[in-house]
Order: structure tokens, then C-alpha cells, then sequence
């Protein structure tokens, strides 16, 4: 039996045929429409147009490629990007991480605590895995830097000496271990591995590449200034002062995604590549996707 054929990889083999090579994608995309493309038959002529120019757009070379990363079409995705991921290391994850020994210490957990938090870590990751396709990106994104932002701010105020007054040393770090482990499970699911899904759907086809290399750099460039900033910045502010800047950095997180960074959950990569177009294309928002869209 023949290997099922996708739109995209059908238009660009058709170099000698291109007849033969759109009437095979055309037919794929039917396929995978299902009722849908009976319903809307102009639709999957549009959807074949962009197909097209996405088939054309990969076969540029890497010089060429990135030329077009500095058209002004693509200044909104890239920054998406780049945001998404320098907002993934400076919310507080690692001023939380570099504090969790000391908190598991307090409340008795002296038996590896790395292996704890990396296996509560990983435990909430696969429960994102499971559920962002259901819930969507955009949801648990604001979700959890929401979560993220109450829970730093708890972390701060747990500094404070009024806490100190109304409380024990002992119910101190119980509180402590409990509002870290909400931070976490906040972080992990949504900036945590959500950031590194959108890096690989917003980006248009023909600057993917480069795109995502840059904002791979990005990620990576914030981690190490973080790393060599946070001592500095806990002898500054100390640690209360830093968990209240980590908080007002979540905030501003919060309004950005909320502003900036779409819902890609159940489009297509090239409907993604459309709604960067701007006023000249249609939205998620237009009749023309949310009709037919499931």
C-alpha cells in the first residue's frame, strides 16, 4: 500500500508534474478535511494557495532565508518568539530552583531533594503532554503565569517579619515547600515546555530555521545572564526583593501573551502563516476559519 501523501511534501515533489503533484495534494487535504471540505470547497482552494507559496518559500536558500527574517510581516512572529522564550528564564523559575534545597531542608526532606523536585518536575510535565491539545496553549500559558505570579507572591510576603511573627519556623517551611511545588507545577505547565511548542508552530515556513534558532539563542542568552546576575541581584534586593521582581516580571508576562501570542492549538501550520499576514489575510477571528474550524 502507497504511504499516505501529505499537501505539503506532494507540491514540492511536483517539480515535473505539478498537475499530477496538486490533484494528489488537493485530494490529501480533502482527506483530511473530511466534511469540512464539502462544506467549503473555497477554503481548500485558499488552503492549496498557501500550501503552494509555503512549498516555495522552503526551497529557499539559508542567505535568502535569512534576508526575509527582517521583512516587517514576520517582525510579529519573531518577537512572539523571542519574548516567549526570554520569558521562560527570567519569571523566577531559576530563583525558585536555587532556593528549593534550602526549603526542602527546612520542612526535613534531606534525602536528595534534586531527585524530588526533577521527578515532580517531570511528573507535571507529562500531565501537561496530555493535556495541551485539550486545553490549548494559550489558556494554560496564562494560566500558569497567573499561578506563577500569586505564588512568588506568597514567596515574598513569607519573607517578610510579620510572617515570622504569626508563624513557626516549622509551618514556615511547610508553607514554603507547598507554594514552591504550586510554582513549579505552574511553570511546568505552561512557559516551561509551552514556550519550546510554539517555537516549533508560529514561525511562517520559509524563516522556521532561522527563526527558531534565534530563539533558541535567546532562551539560552537569558540563561546564562540569569545565572551570573541572581547572586548579585539576591545581595541587592535579597531574597524577598527578588521574588517581588520575579513576580512583577510574571505580570508582565501575563499581559504580554495575553496581547501578543495566539492560540495555534488546532490550525494548521499554514492558517498560522496567514493570521501573521496581518490586515491583507484572514484571522482565527474571521467567519472565513472559526465556520469550519472544530
Amino acid at each position: 500500500m502507497e504511504p499516505p501523501v501529505t499537501p505539503p511534501a506532494a507540491l514540492a515533489t511536483a517539480e515535473q508534474q505539478r498537475s499530477a503533484g496538486y490533484v494528489r495534494a488537493r485530494a490529501a487535504l480533502v482527506r483530511a478535511w473530511g466534511a469540512r471540505a464539502t462544506r467549503h470547497p473555497v477554503l481548500v482552494g485558499e488552503e492549496m494557495s498557501a500550501i503552494a507559496l509555503s512549498a516555495r518559500e522552503a526551497t529557499l536558500s539559508a542567505s535568502a532565508r535569512l534576508r526575509t527574517l527582517g521583512h516587517r510581516l514576520y517582525y510579529r512572529p519573531l518577537a512572539v518568539g523571542l519574548l516567549l522564550m526570554l520569558f521562560q528564564q527570567i519569571t523566577g523559575q531559576p530563583v525558585v530552583m536555587a532556593g528549593s534545597r534550602a526549603m526542602l531542608a527546612a520542612a526535613g526532606v534531606t534525602s536528595r531533594p534534586d531527585e524530588v523536585v526533577a521527578a515532580f518536575r517531570l511528573l507535571v510535565t507529562l500531565l501537561t503532554a496530555a493535556t495541551v491539545d485539550v486545553a490549548g496553549r494559550r489558556p494554560l500559558l496564562l494560566t500558569g503565569a497567573s499561578g506563577m505570579v500569586t505564588t512568588l507572591a506568597v514567596l515574598c510576603v513569607m519573607q517578610l517579619p510579620v510572617a515570622a511573627a504569626m508563624a513557626t519556623e516549622e509551618q514556615l517551611a511547610l508553607a514554603g515547600v507547598a507554594t514552591m511545588a504550586v510554582f513549579l507545577a505552574c511553570f511546568q505547565l505552561s512557559w516551561g515546555p509551552i514556550s519550546w511548542l510554539y517555537c516549533g508552530e508560529i514561525f511562517p515556513l520559509g524563516i522556521r530555521g532561522p527563526a527558531i534558532a534565534a530563539s533558541n539563542a535567546c532562551g539560552f542568552s537569558s540563561s546564562l545572564a540569569v545565572t551570573l546576575l541572581l547572586p548579585s541581584l539576591q545581595r541587592l534586593l535579597g531574597v524577598g526583593g527578588t521574588y517581588a521582581a520575579c513576580a512583577a516580571v510574571c505580570l508582565a508576562a501575563v499581559v504580554t501573551a495575553h496581547a501578543l501570542v495566539p492560540e495555534t492549538c488546532g490550525r494548521s501550520l499554514e492558517e498560522i502563516e496567514l493570521y501573521w499576514g496581518g490586515d491583507r489575510m484572514p484571522s482565527f477571528e474571521t467567519s472565513s476559519f472559526s465556520d469550519w474550524l472544530p
